[in-house]
């Protein structure tokens, strides 16, 4: 009898363990999700930013857009560099709420570059182009990113 409950006493020691280590590499590799996916916001955050300041330049040399059209295009510019800056892991409902803003911003930005392009149509209008469309891709990415973080962690494929 007494070797009986030495081996179910055993037995429940093994089980408590196996349980703890699970729970413990469960917290790990949750942990190392998250710091992953903050990681992986700060990046694309930092590279959004890089790309917009960069157009932002790239429009204020232009020789074809004329004053207003630089002045709205680099607020409209400036508008959604400050609102990547302000995300943070939060809530899902705020940060799909950055995203739609982010959206819009970027939607914003395009449509009156193009307006203001499509006037000038010359070389150095097209040269705007390709600054536009890497602002146009990290902004899809920091969405992507924006949009896993909204789900959860372990969602994120990039």
């Amino acid at each position: 009898m007494l070797r009986a409950g030495r081996v179910q006493e055993r037995s429940i020691v093994q089980s408590r363990t196996i349980k703890r280590n699970a729970k413990d590499e469960f917290q790990q590799k949750y942990g190392r999700i998250r710091r992953s996916n903050g990681e992986q916001m700060t990046r694309h955050k930092s590279e959004a930013q890089r790309v917009l300041r960069n157009l932002r330049t790239d429009i204020e040399k232009h020789r074809d857009l004329s004053a207003g059209h630089k002045q709205a295009i680099g607020s409209l510019v400036d508008s959604l560099d400050e609102q990547i800056g302000l995300i943070q892991s939060a809530s899902r409902e705020t940060l799909a709420s950055a995203r739609r803003q982010i959206q819009d911003g970027m939607h914003k930005v395009s449509t009156e570059l193009n307006n203001a392009l499509g006037k000038a149509e010359t070389i150095a209008a097209k040269s705007l182009r390709p600054s536009l469309q890497a602002c146009e891709r990290a902004i899809d990415n920091l969405n992507e990113q924006l949009e896993a973080a909204e789900k959860g962690p372990g969602t994120s494929e990039k």
